[in-house]
């Protein structure tokens, strides 16, 4: 197969990387990537992606035929954010605008559409949504991109107030005009519309519970098929409408893991059992030009079962042009003859390419960290050790490039589990901020401790209520264990984290200082009681999500919060954390830092003006990254070595 080289976009887009980098600095980390949600026009000769040029996010369309590209202005303020953009037609196209603001009872991301044509002209914003209060945080927008209307789409807005719910709309995507299309009911919060654009099914909350709505026709009273409680046992995913207008595919539970189904509502007492794996959960579904061609799972690396033999073929043979590389098919023109495909790696930072399905040739489009040499990354290999029980957890170990696995100053990275079901573990593939550490000669430790999600419900409920317990004891575990096997020297061990992993950095910093010589919290979770309150004024289920997760005995949770135990902490803390931050409010971190004040502890608070969980501010992403070079550096020495 020949693979034509890159087109490179502008030099201040894409840029070049340096011929040698013996320790990429630390702006090759931080950037934002180049490039990031792209999708390809009808026609396939057009793609429209968010770009960064300088340090805005801005919206990138590439004329393919001349390679060039051309940026536009997305009216990106300091308070809104560019998430994605999408054609409608060949000459429209829609962006999404999120924004983080203050509804009384706390922090809400909401998000509105940004209408365009590919040269910037008749932009169109629908501002619906930033002037009424709902609780939206999570749910997709779009609801229908009604393939046989090219003037139209159906997307999900809120009511006139809380108590109307959502409700669904058919939106002008010329004028952004919205006429009333499907009236919705208060507990509404996802509404899903069939191949024809027939809005069909509706997810609601209902107390402590979940619940999936279905109606034949559009004047149809709803119909409730199922009810559940988040995350339990009996949870169920409908994913895709199946061949007969009854048939559905879902993802619920088999033998303990997440499974893909199909089922029959002509025939409920009989579901089809489709693909299940004896290990991990399914990851969610994999959708090609909106058809559900398979499942998408990880083990140690990601895997996709087919339920379309023809794209199964066509994996196998986009596998072959970046050998190495897991391809992700973005998107693909109207008559499927080209293809948008996005690769990557451990060692490869996400690379976008243009494939003829006939001819077998590419063409890269872009590189989403151009500055990153793939040889000089550290390889992300997977492990299993044994927690103290005799459980063997499953993990990630990542050694610096051409460094012996020996004695090495070493990062272990508890991930956030305040996420997606599906998304709140370590998977295998690029991430710069693990690759950073390694790059500054740290061995980094990922540990898929017990509360993870993928590894069935037993494990992710094994931690239920006991946050302080299991997952921190298995993140020990881990750490011995690399100290045993010789790889870390044990007087040199850094904990980071995010979310409920800046939570498990902050009891490391408590209750083992000789095991953790330097802790780092981003977005951190300080004071479980206050995260509670929160919950409860601010996500529609979270509250039950939350209570089940970590208990609602008070004086427990007064316990197991760092922040009440700040006198014991002998290890320095930095703290981290932005004033946007919808997930774990600020003020989780002001809590730890005013404690660890009165107590006379070594730590250092960042607050970041208008930031989110993420840090997704050029600007503050950098920023973070020097500091964490540098106070690891401080307190864990030098981490040169022998090779």
């Amino acid at each position: 197969m020949r693979i034509s080289g890159f087109v490179l976009l502008s030099a201040a887009l894409v840029g070049l990387g340096p011929a040698v980098l013996a320790a990429p600095p630390v702006e090759a980390f931080g950037r934002l990537p180049t490039i990031v949600q792209a999708d390809l026009s009808p026609s396939g000769e057009q793609v429209v992606a968010v770009v960064r040029v300088n340090t805005a996010p801005m919206v990138g369309v590439l004329d393919s035929r001349t390679g060039s590209w051309r940026t536009l202005q997305a009216r990106k303020t300091d308070d809104t954010r560019l998430g994605w953009c999408r054609f409608k037609t060949e000459r429209r196209i829609l962006c999404g605008l999120e924004r983080t603001w203050s509804a009384g009872r706390g922090l809400v991301r909401t998000e509105r559409l940004l209408l365009l044509d590919p040269d910037g002209g008749r932009a169109r914003t629908v501002t619906r949504t930033f002037d009424t209060y709902y609780r939206y945080w999570w749910d997709e927008r779009l609801v229908s991109m009604l393939d046989d209307d090219p003037g139209g789409v159906l997307v999900q807005l809120c009511g006139e107030s809380e108590d109307n719910g959502w409700s669904v709309f058919r939106m002008d995507v010329g004028t952004g005009d919205i006429r009333a299309h499907t009236r919705g009911v208060p507990a509404a919060v996802r509404f899903v519309a069939d191949p024809a654009g027939i809005v069909r099914l509706m997810k609601g909350v209902q107390g402590n519970q979940l619940t999936w709505s279905i109606r034949e026709e559009p004047r149809e009273r709803w119909r409730e098929i199922a009810r559940y409680r988040p995350f339990g046992a009996e949870a169920v995913e409908f994913v895709a409408f199946g061949a007969k207008s009854t048939e559905f595919y879902t993802v619920r539970a088999h033998e303990g893991r997440d499974a893909l189904w199909l089922e029959d509502l002509a025939d409920p007492d009989k579901p089809r059992l489709l693909f299940s794996h004896p290990e991990v959960d399914v990851a969610g579904p994999v959708f090609w030009n909106d058809r559900l061609v398979g499942v998408a799972y990880q083990g140690e690396r990601p895997e996709i079962h087919f339920v379309d033999d023809d794209a199964r073929t066509l994996f196998a043979k986009l596998k072959r042009i970046v050998p190495g590389a897991y391809p992700e098919l973005i998107d693909q023109s109207a008559d499927g003859r080209r293809l948008l495909v996005r690769f990557s790696a451990d060692r490869r930072p996400p690379v976008y390419w243009l494939v003829d399905r006939d001819t077998g040739k590419g063409s890269g489009v872009a590189k989403a960290y151009p500055d990153l040499i793939p040889d000089e990354l550290g390889a992300m290999n997977g492990v299993t050790y044994p927690a103290r029980d005799g459980t063997r957890i499953p993990g990630y170990l990542t050694l610096p490039a051409g460094r012996k696995p020996t004695g090495l100053p070493l990062v272990v990275l508890p991930h956030d589990v305040l996420a997606d079901r599906r998304a709140c573990r370590d998977t295998w593939g690029f991430d710069f901020f693990q690759q950073f550490l390694v790059s500054r000669g740290y061995a980094v430790l990922q540990p898929e401790y017990r509360g993870s999600c993928g590894y069935g419900n037993a494990w992710r409920r094994a931690a239920y209520q006991d946050w302080s317990g299991l997952p921190y004891e298995d993140v020990v575990d881990g750490v011995r264990w690399a100290i045993e096997r010789g790889i870390a020297d044990p007087s040199r061990v850094a904990i980071v984290g995010r979310g409920q992993g800046g939570y498990l950095a902050l009891l490391g910093a408590e209750r083992d200082p000789d095991l953790f010589r330097a802790a780092v919290a981003i977005g951190g979770v300080a004071d479980l009681r206050e995260l509670l309150g929160y919950a409860a004024a601010h996500f529609t289920d979270g509250l039950y999500v939350l209570r089940e997760m970590i208990g609602g005995d008070a004086d427990a949770l007064v316990a197991n919060s760092p922040s009440t135990h700040a006198d014991r902490v002998r290890a320095p803390v930095l703290l981290f954390h932005g004033t946007d931050d919808v997930e774990v409010p600020v003020n989780q971190s002001r809590l730890m830092s005013a404690a660890l004040r009165r107590a006379g502890k070594d730590h250092e608070l960042v607050v970041f003006a208008k930031e989110t969980h993420e840090i997704d501010h050029e600007e503050n992403r950098i920023e973070m990254l020097r500091r964490i070079e540098t106070f690891l550096a401080r307190h864990l020495g030098s981490t040169e070595g022998k090779e």
